[in-house]
């Protein structure tokens, strides 16, 4: 393979530490591999002000939330082992338990499943030989149109110079997590597939904070919808610095799965601006959608939140709100403006990361369309206190707009212990 840095991502999205971690006996591999654990005391409280209680959609599959008056608490344990390379190949197998406490009306209900659940997490095979990777399994792919797991194959390959190729097959979709636990869903009888080429223009391309490329892709599922679209990241580094300055933006369209008689169905337009020097970085964004709103662009739920942190969601389409952007994924002709700041000190030990957005959008109230405008501010603290020992928290609020939306205060948080 001629290009090393492409090679290098390769390595770094399989979470490989060296590329002589590999072995050549199995009980070595196993021996090798790493565990991880993590235990949390988590809770949850909501309030709401005014506006109207209920559920409201997250994506086009069914997944809701609830918005209203609600409150728990819950412990959680997460137990994880990933093998060495045997050869090319190695297995992961990982779970996620939580029992509830307290649960106030729908309370935990509104972001797990049921009081009692324990679940499969991420759990998959993978292979791969510095120009090829492949996994099978529960996993989440990076793609900035999916922010669940997957049941399903993810294929990649850097074999070209500068390009970087990939494809997806999903079966069924879910979430595992400390914050939320959701059963898998299926994606139809034949599932969901998605293509992808990113060819760099810059020789800088294992750092998102100096990098260019072009992104191009196809999500397609049989029985849901047929997107298409394609995506700029223009980013670069002064004088090889800590400070940058950088641009993302991109454009996808989705329509009915008919070839023959397509009839767009929605789409979705973005563009955010980026600084940062050392310890803070900034960006200002702007996204719009369709007149059927997100639509099927949102079945796997857009967006990688902030628990990918900052970097990753520079060439992310809606990284920004922590529990919702939810006008803008439930309205429609939407506008959202926005700003999101982060900030580490203590050696990365302490992050704050800021989010301020406001949505201008079409709602249907008793068959009659109105445009309303929400605003969200969404606050997360994470901080380690020892080793082993952290907490986070998360203050979100919906405000100041009109009944029936509804305006929310959400506090969220929890001791983490990781093992």
């Amino acid at each position: 393979m001629k290009n090393t840095a492409l090679k290098y991502i390769l390595v770094m999205m399989c979470l490989i530490v060296t590329l002589s971690a590999k072995y050549n006996s199995l009980n070595e591999a196993l021996k090798n591999g790493t565990s991880r654990g993590e235990a949390m005391l988590y809770g949850n409280y909501m309030k709401l002000f005014s506006g109207q209680a209920g559920f409201y959609n997250d994506n086009n599959v069914g997944t809701k939330t609830f918005l209203g008056n609600n409150a728990y608490v819950l412990s959680s344990v997460g137990l994880g082992y990933t093998s060495g390379f045997f050869y090319n190949v190695r297995a992961a197998i990982s779970f996620m338990a939580l029992q509830s406490f307290y649960n106030s009306g729908l309370g935990a209900r509104k972001d797990f499943s049921s009081d009692s659940t324990v679940m499969l997490g991420p759990s998959f095979l993978e292979y791969f030989d510095g120009d090829t990777a492949i996994k099978a399994g529960r996993f989440m792919p990076l793609n900035p149109f999916i922010n669940h797991l997957i049941d399903g194959i993810w294929v990649r390959n850097a074999s070209f110079n500068n390009l970087l190729l990939e494809g997806i097959y999903a079966k069924s979709f879910g979430q595992v997590s400390y914050y939320q636990i959701q059963p898998f869903q299926d994606l139809g009888r034949f599932g969901l597939y998605n293509l992808g080429a990113r060819y760099y223009l810059s020789d800088s391309q294992n750092d998102i904070k100096n990098s260019s490329y072009v992104y191009g892709f196809w999500f397609y599922s049989p029985s849901i919808f047929n997107m298409f679209g394609a995506r700029i990241h223009a980013f670069t580094r002064f004088n090889n610095s800590s400070f940058y300055v950088g641009l993302d933006s991109g454009i996808a369209a989705s329509m009915k799965p008919s070839f023959s008689s397509p009839g767009f169905d929605s789409y979705l337009a973005d563009v955010k601006l980026a600084t940062g020097f050392k310890w803070i970085d900034f960006s200002l964004g702007y996204a719009r959608n369709g007149k059927n709103g997100l639509a099927s662009l949102n079945l796997l739920g857009i967006g990688n939140s902030v628990h990918s942190g900052f970097e990753q969601s520079l060439n992310n389409v809606l990284p920004f709100f922590i529990w919702g952007g939810r006008a803008f994924k439930n309205g429609s002709n939407a506008n959202l403006f926005y700003g999101v700041g982060q900030v580490k000190a203590f050696s990365d030990k302490l992050s704050l990361y800021l989010v301020y957005g406001s949505t201008f959008f079409d709602y249907v109230t008793n068959s009659v369309s109105k445009q309303y405008v929400q605003n969200e501010l969404d606050l997360m603290v994470d901080m380690q206190i020892v080793s082993n020992v952290g907490f986070i928290l998360y203050l979100s609020s919906t405000h100041l707009s009109k009944s029936p939306l509804p305006n929310t205060f959400e506090a969220t948080g929890g001791i983490r212990l990781s093992f």
